[in-house]
This record gives structure tokens, sequence and C-alpha cells, in this order.
């Protein structure tokens, strides 16, 4: 008898190790979602769900909800000296589903769930949808109301560099230009376990408060699912009980 069990703990082992090769279906995604906006620091968000990635190329589709939805309210330093807005909340923000594909680096396509809530002289939000953030049609909201204009230009996902342009805030007698980017990177394995970073950069125009660059960014980290790892664990014990036995021998 344990020499029928050592045998199929090898075997459940080999099989294992093979499928570590080419890890087909379910693998478990842990991460955060951070968005960060002009001079604020980053919104955080933590979650995590289990992923079907395809063995061949790696991709992948994120569900909505891994993370979020939350509602935050941001620090209004970035909005010292415009008497119009009186505060910022991020309401329902959260990821949406996002597909994820292999040509050239990892990209993907998918809006940031929520809205940017705009609150005016303490009287109404302006509220500008997130959906464009993370679009790969790179669309493009507006908002206005109350003499406040907003329009938010979004881009698609990518693990390679994302690239912010056109961003120009005045000065008295003086227009600043500035190109500002965010890398991304894709350290997974053949077994496409390990660290993704994606981001998404977006450009914020407004009429009060400059034009602002913004990114998202997602850190996901893929480690096998919880079956995957008993299974391990389970043939490690086979092989060592069915080392032992063959010692004793």
């Amino acid at each position: 008898m344990m020499k029928r069990f050592g045998l199929w703990a090898l075997g459940a082992c080999l099989a294992v190790g093979v499928a570590a090769q080419a890890q087909a279906g379910p693998l478990t995604m842990n991460g955060s979602l951070s968005l960060s906006i002009g001079a604020l620091p980053p919104v955080v968000l933590a979650g995590g769900a289990l992923i079907n990635v395809s063995s061949g190329s790696g991709t992948f589709t994120e569900v909505v909800g891994v993370f979020g939805p939350a509602t935050i309210p941001l620090p209004l330093s970035l909005f010292t000296g415009v008497p119009q807005i009186s505060g910022l909340t991020l309401a329902g923000f959260g990821n949406g589903t996002k597909a994820c594909t292999t040509t050239g680096p990892l990209g993907c396509d998918g809006g940031l769930v929520g809205s940017s809530l705009v609150n005016i002289l303490q009287l109404f939000n302006l509220a500008i949808p997130l959906g464009v953030v993370g679009n790969a049609a790179n669309l493009s909201t507006v908002a206005i109301s109350g003499g406040i204009a907003i329009t938010v230009k979004g881009q698609g996902w990518t693990a390679g560099t994302a690239t912010v342009t056109g961003i120009t805030a005045t000065t008295p007698g003086t227009v600043i230009v500035n190109t500002v980017s965010a890398a991304g990177s894709d350290g997974r394995t053949a077994g496409h376990l390990g660290t993704v970073t994606l981001v998404s950069g977006f450009q914020a125009i407004t009429n009060v408060a400059g034009n602002l660059p913004g990114f998202a960014v997602q850190a996901l980290t893929f480690v096998p699912e919880a079956g995957t790892l008993l299974l391990l664990g389970t043939g490690a014990v086979g092989l060592a009980l069915y080392g032992r036995r063959r010692m004793r021998k």
C-alpha cells in the first residue's frame, strides 16, 4: 500500500511540474489598483481574484470588481487658490472588465468604473465618469456646469511605457508644456507566474486648475490557485514517505 501511495505521489508531483510549465487555467491574482491626478497622492485599492490565463500567450480577462468599488474623498491641496472647487471625491471607484493580450508588450482594454465628483462651491457635484481611463479607444469625456469645464482624455493599459503629452499650465507670462510617462512591466515566467505592472495615462483639461496629467496603475501578482498548492503539498509529503521507506529497505 505504501509503495502505491509513494508512486502516486511521485506521479502527482511530476504532473504538477509539467502543468506549471504551461500554466493554463485558473491562477490566483493579487495586487492593487492606484489612481493619481496631478500632484495629489495616489489613491490605492487592494484586491484579488481567480483569473483564467491562457497557457500559450498569457492572455487573461480581469473581471469587474477585483478592486473596489470604493468611495474615497481626496485632499484639496491640488486646488489651493481655486475658489470654485470645494471638494473632490472618487465615488464607486474600482476596476471594470479588462481584456489583456500580448501583441508587443502586454496591453489591455477596459475602463475604470465610478465617477470623480468635483464639488462646486459646496452647491453641487460635477460628475466625471472614469470609464475613459483604461479604454484603448482613447476616448474623452466632457463635463461642464457652473462655469467649470473639465475634459478627461484616456488611454488603454500597457506593460510598456504610458506617455501623457501636451500637458500645459499657465503662470503669469509663462506657458509650461510637459511630457510625463510611467513605466509598466511584465515579469511573469513561462508558466505565467510572477508580477505584471499595467499603466494607463490620462489627461484632465480644466479651465480652473490647469491641465493635469494622471495615471492609473495596476500591480498584479500571479500565483498558483489553492487547489494546485494543495496538490503540490500532498505530492511532496508522499515523496518524503516513499523515500523514507526505500531507505529503510
